[in-house]
């Protein structure tokens, strides 16, 4: 199948700006564009429903304004996954977006990797697997916090950088996004 590509909807941008203003206030400055992928890519066998990158220096041309970083989300698996799948994919691809207008943004990998089976077989073994570990207690304790008191955050409007969803010629991104 031939992959289509498409501007984002506003659910996209709208959860954006929300996880940039809760967990990513650094990306408040960075130019970020949005766009639908027609269906999930596959790495290593593995399902892909979003990918961040660089902005393509290729595609500047194409467009009036220059961005910071493009990122493409699956319009098939967005469409069918809850609100709160759609919020950690976002903040997902957020937490890959390191830097600033200053020093210049940059891409950054995974805080760890790890085999499940080795996980089963021996715990948590290793200083980033604690880490792991402890980010998942707490994470229990404030989801029971949250659910609990069903506390609902504000998103302020105020972003001086760009979220938004582009429109591009599917050709053109296609070999860029590769």
């Amino acid at each position: 199948m031939t992959i289509e590509w498409s501007e984002a909807s506003q659910s996209v941008i709208h959860i954006a700006m929300e996880m940039i203003e809760k967990y990513h206030p650094h990306l408040k400055e960075a130019n970020i564009a949005f766009v639908y992928r027609s269906e999930a890519a596959t790495n290593k066998g593995r399902k892909v429903l979003a990918q961040v990158s660089k902005f393509p220096i290729r595609l500047i041309p194409l467009l009036d304004e220059e961005y910071d970083f493009l990122i493409w989300v699956s319009k098939e698996d967005w469409e069918k996954v809850s609100d709160d799948i759609r919020e950690a994919l976002i903040d997902h691809e957020l937490c890959h977006c390191k830097g600033n207008k200053f020093a210049g943004w940059s891409i950054v990998g995974h805080d760890f990797e790890e085999f499940t089976q080795i996980i089963e077989r021996h715990g948590f073994w290793n200083a980033d697997l604690l880490q792991i570990l402890d980010k998942v207690e707490k994470y229990h304790q404030l989801e029971f916090d949250r659910l609990s008191k069903n506390l609902l955050d504000a998103v302020d409007e105020e972003i001086h950088g760009k979220v938004e969803a582009i429109k591009l010629p599917s050709a053109e991104l296609e070999g860029a996004m590769e």
